[in-house]
């Protein structure tokens, strides 16, 4: 028997969706990273903590709905590729969130101010990871229309695409987090060593948000090549 799209949809149509929706909420978390940033600039230590428990909040909702969406993906529901993958996308969209609130955390805690010749670098950086993580949201939101098309078509080729733009993005970001790191070196040498350690802490901490999104679209990738 012929297992039809419109099947697929009856079948497996919530975890797919619940899926996206927890990618939702990640993004969301991530993309408070500028809004943060131009609060750090300003020395608005105030709003800088008003970002960080809206991150947590984000953070906590998105972990509560992994674990429920866990336990919906159970071994006797039918699905068009393998559960193990989707269950490794899961974790990866969820790490996303979790590196994003620590580094807002190490913001905070430390009251991190980049010195004045990269603080501009930073935003732009900081802007370049916000659009990998949209890139990351875009491609999840195709898993519905993947799953309607059974996986094949071209709306499996549009979802490569994308995944391969976010590629491109995440090579981006690795470009800015290098030209930051030889300033930093030329300049380190006039600032206090540990303001010095932990700048380049989170500046590492920060390239890994671009990572695990640029992952997002490698575990999307086993996902529809099974």
């Amino acid at each position: 028997m012929t297992i039809t799209p419109s099947l697929f949809g009856l079948i497996a149509r919530s975890p797919f969706r619940r899926i996206e929706m927890h990618m939702e909420l990640v993004a969301r978390c991530a993309l408070l990273l500028e809004p943060c940033y131009q609060a750090v600039i300003k020395e608005d230590w105030q709003l800088v903590e008003n970002h960080y428990h809206s991150v947590r909040d984000l953070e906590e909702q998105a972990d509560h709905m992994k674990k429920k969406i866990r336990l919906k993906l159970h071994k006797n529901l039918f699905l068009p590729v393998a559960r193990s993958d989707l269950l490794s996308l899961l974790s990866t969209q969820d790490n996303l969130a979790n590196q994003t609130k620590d580094v807002i955390g190490l913001m905070l805690g430390r009251r991190l101010q980049f010195p004045e010749p990269i603080q501009e670098l930073v935003l732009e950086f900081i802007a370049a990871i916000c659009q990998s993580v949209n890139q990351a949201k875009s491609s999840i939101g195709e898993l519905n229309d993947l799953q309607e098309s059974a996986f094949g078509g071209n709306v499996i080729h549009h979802a490569e695409a994308m995944i391969e733009q976010l590629d491109n993005l995440e090579g981006e970001t690795d470009r800015i987090q290098i030209q930051i790191r030889r300033i930093l070196f030329e300049i380190e040498k006039d600032y206090p060593p540990i303001d010095v350690m932990f700048w380049y802490i989170c500046i590492k901490q920060l390239g890994e948000i671009a990572d695990w999104a640029q992952r997002i679209g490698e575990k999307l990738l086993q996902v529809l090549s099974h």
